[in-house]
């Protein structure tokens, strides 16, 4: 005679609660997003706390990334950071404005141009610190007013690179 002996089964969880567990890419999902968050803030946070991320965009064939204005004071000379990509075969000439001054820099072709390498500086930043600056860039016959942070020059990351007298202009 043959005994037809059941294997017992595996328990599982009823089915009700499997329905309310959240899955693996679920519970993975909240993990990812807040690396992502703070991956992608590069932002400055000046001394009374506001939160001032570098202005990124494009004009014409040249994207920008993280700029941003650095001075001492309000009245005082003010640097530009960032950097500047030119996506053409030839060089261009970017210039930025405000009501009171005006600077260039030429982009190479298919280059990078880091903005703290170079002299880009305004004679007087028209604001003071941890505020917002209107400047108007150009390129070619495109221009654009865009709205960037100006950062503290006295913060130890950007001391170096404010121009603090007329022999660094």
């Amino acid at each position: 005679m043959h005994s037809s002996r059941r294997q017992p089964m595996p328990t599982r969880p009823p089915r009700a609660l499997l329905a309310r567990m959240p899955s693996p890419r679920a519970l993975a999902l909240p993990a990812v997003l807040g690396l992502t968050l703070t991956a992608c803030s590069t932002g400055y946070a000046d001394p009374k706390g506001a939160e001032l991320a570098g202005t990124d965009g494009q004009v014409q064939q040249v994207e920008i990334a993280d700029l941003r204005l650095t001075t001492f004071a309000e009245g005082e000379p003010a640097q530009f950071l960032g950097v500047l990509a030119n996506q053409s075969a030839a060089p261009l000439e970017m210039t930025f404005s405000d009501d009171d001054d005006e600077t260039s820099v030429t982009i190479p072709a298919n280059s990078t141009l880091d903005l703290r390498t170079t002299a880009t500086v305004f004679e007087t930043a028209d604001v003071q610190p941890g505020t917002i600056m209107t400047v108007m860039i150009r390129v070619a016959s495109d221009e654009e007013a865009v709205e960037l942070p100006v950062v503290d020059g006295t913060v130890d990351q950007y001391g170096d690179i404010v121009p603090n007298d007329a022999e660094d202009r």
